[in-house]
């Protein structure tokens, strides 16, 4: 209500009241049409993000799990060593096929797991196949 509403209700301009009374009425008239479109937004918007999170996991769901096979470009320096990724309890014999995983190097996966730091947004640690536990950088 506005202030010349206010101080028109005690006195006796009865068209200045209804005035009053029409303005408060587009005024509610006005918010409802506000809250109907707000709320046609809103779900719009709610199924605008509901389709794009579908889309979303059908591409995950597609792409990836995929791992690239290639053969190996060079000789390995030593013995191969199983790591595992914490986050999705993944077991890999290698650390090349951890490596081809996340599309990083092998050092990279290395230097993770010792370090206890992430690579390709996992965490890392070296696994003992025939121990079924985590095993020490060394060993």
């Amino acid at each position: 209500m506005s202030q010349r509403c206010l101080s028109l209700t005690g006195s006796r301009n009865i068209a200045a009241q209804l005035h009053c009374e029409v303005e408060q009425q587009d005024r509610k008239r006005m918010m409802e049409d506000w809250r109907r479109a707000h709320r046609a937004w809103r779900r719009r918007h709610a199924l605008r993000i509901a389709g794009h999170a579908a889309r979303v996991q059908a591409h995950l769901r597609r792409f990836s799990h995929r791992v690239i096979a290639r053969p190996p470009s060079r000789a390995t320096m030593g013995r191969p060593r199983a790591v595992r990724c914490v986050e999705l309890g993944v077991q890999f014999r290698t650390l090349s096929e951890a490596a081809m995983f996340v599309h990083r190097g092998p050092s990279n996966i290395a230097y993770a797991a010792q370090r206890g730091t992430r690579c390709g947004n996992y965490h890392w640690e070296l696994f003992d196949p025939s121990l079924g536990r985590e095993r020490d950088m060394a060993g």
